[in-house]
């Protein structure tokens, strides 16, 4: 089944196959080297698969797409087609998360760390 790998360690967005994606969330945890995924809707048809504890790690690598600021992952993530509660090919092309992914360096990450934090803290 056809879905895009984001990593931003590499700053590479690339074509993957997942060969059984609604059967098991294995091949989910290989793409993105983690123990723990979190599925975040981004439209009506696509979805996104992080690491859930991304931000507890040492981040390496994170990204945001353009427009949404207030939104970053950190770590890999897959991005994946849905329908009716199931994973199905990715509906849209390579070209379109490589015009729409934003490149966060790891050293910028701290201070959207924080400010998140302050963002939770005033909600209080």
């Amino acid at each position: 089944m056809r879905a895009i790998l984001i990593n931003p360690v590499s700053k590479s967005i690339t074509e993957i196959d997942l060969k059984r994606p609604n059967r098991s969330l294995q091949e989910f945890y290989s793409a993105i080297d983690a123990s723990t995924v979190e599925i975040i809707r981004i439209s009506e048809e696509i979805d996104l698969v992080i690491d859930e504890e991304g931000r507890m790690k040492p981040i390496k690598g994170a990204f945001k797409f353009y427009g949404v600021d207030d939104f970053w992952i950190a770590g890999k993530a897959v991005v994946i087609g849905e329908k009716n509660g199931s994973f199905i090919a990715l509906p849209e092309n390579l070209s379109s998360f490589e015009m729409i992914v934003e490149w966060i360096s790891p050293e910028n990450t701290e201070a959207l760390l924080t400010q998140q934090q302050n963002s939770i803290n005033q909600g209080e």
